[in-house]
């Protein structure tokens, strides 16, 4: 169609056909905008050579975020679109080449975009002759370089300036553009390499609504006082400019700020400005990160009760507490106040009124003492609270929170002095998906079962709750979501492996490291239904001794057992006891005096065995006592175990201390009876007193030998 001299429009049904390779609209006079609908034609390299006509009104080329745009460069003899009041190149990722200055000839030009990645040069100042020009948005431009230039201040009629993500450009920022008195938006956010101070003089833009230089690192100084004469900001971002010296109170004046960021300016200094309490249209305030200020929270802030978003972390020169006043900021859904050290005080009760509050992050408070409030739980909106590093917080895991339904993220972990049970009521939370109870070492109760109940749970760390008991629970069967599961050092936790958990097929990292994997004595395995974790990536299960047997092939790679019998065979259980005797005991022999003898020499050998099967037959090896070598005579050796027959051993090896009367028949270490073949040994332990038998709960055991036996002979 080159050359047809159409005076229409390009039809935008062309963008049905999808084949097409190349389309031809060169020296059409076309009286409309291009249509958007033409761009889609992937196939198709669009030249911008003459892609719009002398008598043109609009030049729309900008693109969809699907499609690559046209491609080519900016054709310098569009300075014959005379007529031209609107033209918008912009996110066309194939456009390059420089800014054309002969785009100057537009003199009619209303509104240009140019941003595009791939666009070289510098800003042309030949486009300071553009004075009709409302609007300029040379945003998104990396690769241009030079200044700000100067020479836009004679386009007076803008109401719009956006050179903000301009990565290269250099300089100040012009004070000229305070001639810009009908500008009501003015962006240089993100220029990193600009440089210099705020200029003051831009005092004088008082039409002035939106206005932002945040990120641009080098720009420094302090916030002008004079500023305060933009009454009509409703949004100021100063973030990260480097800022110095004090906030102005006088700031007080934007009664109509609805977005105040000062954050990220380690080198501001002084408090946070009581007089800002008037700024009573504010919804969002961004504090963070400004380590010089100091002072404390204001509690007249409470007249900001439009207040939706408040971040105020990493404030670590503020002191105080935080203001039980700020409960009548009810529109909050944000408030972040963590990492501000040196705040001490405890959690207000107070802010239990900001029921629309859906995130509270107060994290590493660590000065904050006190009780987590359990009025809290009527912020029945909330879907995140991080109260975790609380090393200050005492009292009890609240209960009452349970009625936080649609909480999805719950952080309390490393609050090492919390106490209390862990809520089984909790399984109300139906809708959480992390909870983070770790390092809580004075928590108690038991796991709970009824915590299967939530089903949309994929992270869950107990890790170091070193006092919560009860077995692993079977219900957690129903946590088919979860992705992340730590009990490591819950060393009062016992019980088997669940086989049951073997639904737990999303498990990627499974920790279990010094539970007491058995129960009740009872040896514990890998169970065989675990091979279902196919994307477990970790499987830590180290410091269990308890447990033995076979690994499942499929989790050799990803198993961590050091300290455990995993890999080998598990020992067999140990035999029944003997049943009872059907006839009764013989009575007891009185007692007789012992033998006369002469002293036993130093080192005799006491061969004890218990739980004889029938009397005069000494019990198997797993039922003797010990080999522990002693001299009657001498009292500083009897009894202790022996470590080799003959030989004393230390005191770390004694068995136990007992007394008796060597005078006093009742009390002998052992008791010779008239029965001709064995003789009955009563011993006792824990003696209360020198001479006094402890009681028969401190007896030892009965035991048998026969006489006539050397080897089982009390002693030889």
């Amino acid at each position: 169609m080159a050359g047809s001299n159409i005076g229409l429009i390009l039809p935008a049904e062309y963008s049905l056909l999808e084949k097409l390779v190349i389309l031809n609209v060169t020296d059409n006079d076309f009286v409309e905008t291009l249509p958007k609908q033409a761009l889609s034609l992937s196939n198709t390299p669009l030249s911008l050579r003459s892609l719009a006509s002398r008598s043109a009104t609009t030049l729309d080329l900008a693109v969809p975020s699907q499609s690559s745009g046209v491609n080519g460069t900016l054709p310098s003899a569009w300075n014959e679109l005379t007529s031209l009041t609107y033209a918008n190149v912009s996110d066309n990722r194939n456009l390059c080449g420089a800014i054309p200055a002969s785009i100057a000839g537009f003199m009619l030009l209303v509104l240009g975009t140019f941003s595009n990645p791939n666009i070289v040069g510098t800003l042309p100042t030949e486009w300071s002759a553009l004075t009709k020009l409302t609007e300029l948005n040379v945003a998104n431009l990396p690769k241009v370089e030079g200044t700000l230039p100067v020479q836009y201040s004679t386009l007076t009629n803008l109401v719009s300036l956006s050179a903000n993500n301009d990565k290269q450009v250099k300089g100040t920022m012009p004070e000229e553009y305070s001639e810009l008195t009908a500008l009501t938006n003015l962006q240089l956010q993100n220029n990193p390499t600009l440089v210099g101070p705020l200029p003051q003089e831009w005092s004088e833009l008082t039409d002035l609504k939106h206005l932002n230089t945040g990120g641009d690192e080098e720009v420094g100084g302090p916030l002008p006082t004079e500023w305060s004469a933009l009454v009509s900001l409703t949004y100021l971002n100063v973030s990260d400019n480097g800022l110095t010296d004090v906030l102005p109170t006088k700031f007080a004046a934007f009664t109509d700020l609805v977005v105040l960021d000062i954050s990220l300016n380690p080198g501001l200094i002084g408090p946070l400005p009581v007089q800002w309490s008037k700024m009573n249209q504010l919804t969002n305030l961004e504090a963070s990160g400004n380590s010089g200020l100091d002072g404390t929270f204001p509690a007249e802030y409470s007249e900001m009760v439009k207040m939706v978003i408040l971040r105020a972390d990493e404030n670590t020169g503020l002191s105080g507490s935080f203001p039980p006043s700020w409960s009548t900021m009810t529109d909050l859904t944000m408030l972040s106040l963590s990492v501000n050290t040196g705040i001490s005080g405890s959690y207000p009760p107070d802010w239990s009124t900001m029921e629309a509050l859906e995130t509270l992050l107060i994290i590493d408070n660590n000065g904050v003492l006190g009780a987590l409030p359990p009025v809290w739980g009527s912020m029945t909106s909330l879907t995140r609270l991080d109260v975790s590093g609380g090393s200050g917080l005492t009292g009890t895991v609240p209960q009452e929170w349970s009625s936080m339904k649609d909480i999805r993220i719950l952080d309390l972990g490393a609050a090492v002095q919390v106490t209390g049970t862990i809520p089984p009521s909790w399984s109300e939370m139906y809708l959480i998906e992390e909870l983070y109870m770790d390092y809580m070492p004075k928590m108690t109760g038991t796991l709970p079962n009824e915590w299967g109940n939530m089903n949309n749970l994929k992270h869950l760390d107990l890790f170091g709750a070193t006092k919560v008991t009860g077995t692993l629970p079977t219900g957690w069967s129903e946590l088919t979501a979860l992705t992340f599961l730590s009990l490591g050092k819950c060393t009062s936790a016992t019980g088997p492996l669940p086989a049951e958990w073997s639904t737990m097929v999303g498990l990627r990292d499974l920790t279990l490291d010094g539970v007491q994997l058995s129960g009740t004595g009872l040896l514990s395995t890998i169970p065989k239904a675990w091979s279902t974790f196919s994307n477990l990536a970790s499987l830590d299960l180290s410091n269990n001794p308890d447990l033995c047997g076979t690994i499942p092939t499929s989790l050799t790679r990803i198993v961590i057992s050091t300290g455990s019998s995993l890999g080998q065979p598990c020992p067999e259980p140990p035999s029944p006891p003997s049943p009872p005797s059907p006839f009764p005991p013989s009575p007891r022999p009185p007692p007789s005096p012992p033998p006369s003898s002469p002293p036993p020499p130093k080192g005799n050998v006491c061969n004890m065995c218990t739980k004889a099967t029938a009397p005069g037959a000494c019990a198997d090896a797993s039922n003797v006592i010990v080999n522990f070598a002693f001299n009657r005579n001498d009292p500083s050796e009897a009894p202790f175990q022996a470590t080799s027959p003959g030989a004393c051993a230390d005191a770390s090896n004694m068995i136990v201390n007992f007394a008796f009367n060597r005078n006093d028949p009742s009390e002998a270490p052992f008791q010779v009876g008239i029965v001709p073949f064995f003789a009955i040994c009563n011993m006792c332990t824990k003696a209360t007193s020198p001479g006094a038998c402890a009681d028969a709960s401190n007896m030892i055991v009965n035991f048998a030998f026969n006489r006539n036996d050397p080897s089982e002979a009390p002693s030889r």
